[in-house]
């Protein structure tokens, strides 16, 4: 379909748009599949992010869904995945105006508001904080060290200081959605 002129992008929208109709026991390997044959660098924090967005990412379970999507990855390739997860978190818009503009991004069916578009914030930075904290990440960290452990430290360090400014950023855009919702009461 992509090679028909399909993007990428509506693509994965239509896979996030049939997911609840897909079989809870068959979904990991659809859509771990679907990352592998797109390419999991280029596309997995995308489909993540639409995952997240969408109403079965308002579910309890989305985000250990898609910590499980990264599962079968090497440690390098998940935390490329969740760096970019991250860097398209610090990337969303900060008001509501630029939220308008948001057409063409994969958190564009989320951002239905400031208040959505920050759950869906959290949300993708909780899938990073499961992701990391896991107990198959942690075996691949720990498997590495016979290996290069000084590049996957690298790019961990890397990683930790793009969610802390994430979650930073996100808390203090949190702060200033509600002061300007107590504004508008006033």
């Amino acid at each position: 379909l992509v090679a028909h002129g399909m993007s990428v992008l509506e693509l994965l929208r239509v896979f996030v748009g049939v997911y609840p109709t897909v079989a809870s026991h068959r979904r990991a390997r659809l859509y771990g599949t679907l990352a592998q044959v797109l390419g999991p660098n280029d596309h997995l924090s995308t489909l993540i992010l639409l995952l997240l967005g969408s109403a079965a990412g308002e579910t309890e379970g989305s985000v250990p869904f898609c910590g499980v999507l990264c599962a079968p990855l090497p440690a390098e390739t998940q935390v490329t995945v969740l760096r970019r997860l991250v860097e398209a978190v610090r990337a969303m818009p900060r008001t509501q105006s630029d939220l308008k503009k948001a057409k063409g991004t994969a958190y564009e069916g989320a951002a239905s508001s400031m208040g959505s578009l920050r759950g869906l914030q959290r949300r993708a930075m909780d899938t990073v904080v499961h992701v990391l904290g896991g107990r198959v990440f942690t075996g691949l960290v720990q498997g590495d060290a016979a290996g290069e452990e000084g590049v996957l430290q690298a790019m961990l360090c890397e990683l930790m200081g793009e969610l802390v400014a994430a979650m930073d950023e996100v808390g203090g855009l949190v702060e200033d959605d509600d002061e300007e919702m107590r504004d508008a009461d006033e």
